[in-house]
């Protein structure tokens, strides 16, 4: 499989979900290590100290594109898993706030099914540098119809809001709007 990556810049930050909660880090790690070296393996757990995701530091970006590209919906432990381009976080940056990237978040609503976060990523990332990009899921990997785009600066969310709002993307009609905390 070629690796398209003309022109485009990625994270080698990774982030993992729809993990089965009872995988442990070492299948994860065994998993994501067939896309490239994987530096840091974090696996996230709610309070109960079950895993409910994983963020992967990878050696090099295109490693993290081999991820995103071959391992994306592949079966672990009985589930498909769901990945997603991570923003890494600024040396600056406090431990806290590493998995919620700065920056100006858009809602886009009426999504065709079919679109995946990175042709998301992709239209939009032409108003300006975009942080991370996110398509949800229903348990079963399908997308709910909505995603999310995060811009570096504000100015860039407003004009991909002013440009994009009700134009045409894969067949529907988008509905594009700043998204409410």
């Amino acid at each position: 499989m070629e690796l398209k990556t003309e022109g485009m810049c990625y994270s080698r930050r990774v982030q993992v979900t729809n993990l089965d909660p009872e995988v442990t880090w070492a299948k994860v790690k065994e998993f994501m290590s067939a896309a490239g070296k994987v530096l840091k393996l974090e696996l996230l757990k709610d309070e109960r100290g079950k895993c409910k995701g994983a963020v992967v530091d990878f050696e090099c970006q295109l490693e993290a594109l081999r991820a995103l590209q071959q391992l994306e919906g592949v079966e672990l432990v009985g589930r498909k898993v769901a990945l997603r381009e991570e923003a890494e976080p600024s040396r600056s940056r406090s431990p806290r706030r590493r998995r919620s990237p700065s920056g100006t978040q858009v809602f886009v609503g009426n999504l065709h099914y079919s679109v995946t976060w990175q042709q998301l990523r992709d239209v939009f990332r032409v108003h300006g540098p975009v942080l991370g990009a996110y398509i949800p899921r229903t348990r079963d990997s399908r997308s709910r119809g909505y995603g999310f785009i995060t811009f570096e600066s504000a100015s860039d969310a407003q004009r991909a809001i002013e440009t994009l709002h009700d134009t045409e993307l894969s067949g529907r009609r988008i509905s594009v709007r700043l998204q409410r905390s």
